[in-house]
């Protein structure tokens, strides 16, 4: 991975000497290293390079100062939604894993199937199916960049899915789940499922509900 100031296309208007003299006061580094980590371009001939991403965990902080119309970047510290693409095709998960999950609610099993490399490039299928004991009103909710969610319902043996675009899954908080309880209210679990990271694009998620009471 390199820095992302060094991509092909960045196109970073630097004030050389400025920068210059920066990295030699604040990082005692010759010119040949700032040459060599902050201002030479990678050949785009021998670089696998994406649109520039000022949000990437490879961006340098960039003061406006360093620029030459005041462009600046501030301190990523996270992976960005491109990061995640990037690394997902070049260091792929494994083909797909399974296995149950419960809920710690009214001896809950969902049995998930996550298989990769099934849909469009930059999709991710999720599917909420219900088990043949199992009717009354089920619900997860996919979490999206903004703080939102894409909510999946199933009910009365019908399954629910949808497709959400890989960028716009949000990897750092968990999947959350709902059922229908007691007069058939709609209740949030406290359960919920932190696995997002282990999806790329073009994933499949299969989710069975195959049991809801402890009858």
């Amino acid at each position: 991975m390199i820095h992302e100031h060094q991509s092909p296309v960045a196109g970073i208007p630097w004030d050389r000497d400025k920068v210059l003299a920066y990295y030699r006061r604040t990082q005692l580094w010759s010119d040949a290293d700032i040459d060599s980590n902050v201002l030479s371009q990678a050949p785009a001939s021998s670089t696998n390079f994406s649109q520039y991403d000022p949000t990437s965990i490879m961006q340098y902080h960039i003061d406006a100062s360093l620029t030459t119309n005041g462009y600046s970047v501030g301190w990523n510290s996270v992976l960005s939604a491109i990061d995640r693409q990037s690394i997902a095709r070049f260091y792929p998960y494994p083909p797909g894993s399974t296995g149950t999950i419960f809920t710690g609610d009214d001896c809950d099993t969902v049995a998930f199937d996550l298989v990769n490399g099934v849909q469009g490039q930059s999709d991710v299928r999720f599917v909420l199916r219900l088990g043949s004991n199992v009717t009354w009103w089920k619900s997860i909710g996919i979490p999206t960049q903004g703080g939102g969610y894409v909510d999946i319902e199933a009910h009365d043996a019908v399954s629910g899915e949808t497709t959400v675009a890989f960028s716009n899954i949000d990897a750092s908080r968990p999947i959350r789940f709902a059922k229908a309880k007691f007069l058939g209210v709609h209740t949030p679990l406290p359960f919920t499922w932190d696995m997002l990271s282990a999806v790329s694009d073009g994933s499949r998620l299969i989710l069975d509900w195959n049991r809801d009471t402890c009858r």
